[in-house]
């Protein structure tokens, strides 16, 4: 008879823990990354209460100007976050919009006074970094960052504007 009873307590301890475990893989949730850039935008999903940073490293001084646009955002989980780099003749612009009960835009500028100016993404996404603002009074030296954005030791132009732009989420 007791041996029956220890089989019985083993047994559900085990279905207790086939449960317990269970439940955690069905609950798990997936770090929040970035999904895709497609269409000249990246896409990126938040859980809630997380912050978006935007993060631009000048190549050619090595400086930081972290937060150039940093906005806490309290948003349902899975919500799309919109982040788009451009370049124009005078300026680079950054912006970024979300889209739920209660829309969320901005928009930061960076002005420039090159002839030649864009914005290259990255073919590849590494730990957020996504890609460079150029700005070059060279026009050779934007035909050759586009084919390979980090060829910037053979830049004519010393004078250039090189900003690795990075999303970074916390």
């Amino acid at each position: 008879m007791l041996y029956k009873k220890g089989l019985f307590v083993t047994s559900c301890l085990i279905l207790m823990i086939i449960a317990g475990l269970s439940y955690t893989l069905l609950h798990h949730e997936e770090p929040t990354s970035i999904l895709s850039y497609e269409n000249e935008h990246y896409t990126v999903f938040t859980d809630q209460n997380q912050k978006i940073k935007i993060d631009s490293n000048n190549l050619i001084s090595h400086v930081h100007k972290e937060e150039l646009l940093t906005k806490t955002l309290t948003l349902p989980k899975h919500t799309p976050v919109s982040i788009a780099f451009r370049a124009s003749a005078t300026q680079f612009t950054i912006s970024i919009e979300a889209k739920n009960d209660t829309s969320f835009a901005q928009t930061t500028t960076i002005p420039t006074t090159k002839a030649y100016n864009q914005y290259i993404p990255y073919e590849e996404i590494e730990s957020g970094i996504v890609g460079l603002f150029v700005g070059t009074d060279n026009k050779s030296d934007l035909e050759l960052l586009q084919h390979d954005p980090h060829a910037i030791q053979q830049l004519a132009d010393k004078q250039a504007i090189l900003l690795e732009q990075a999303i970074l989420i916390e």
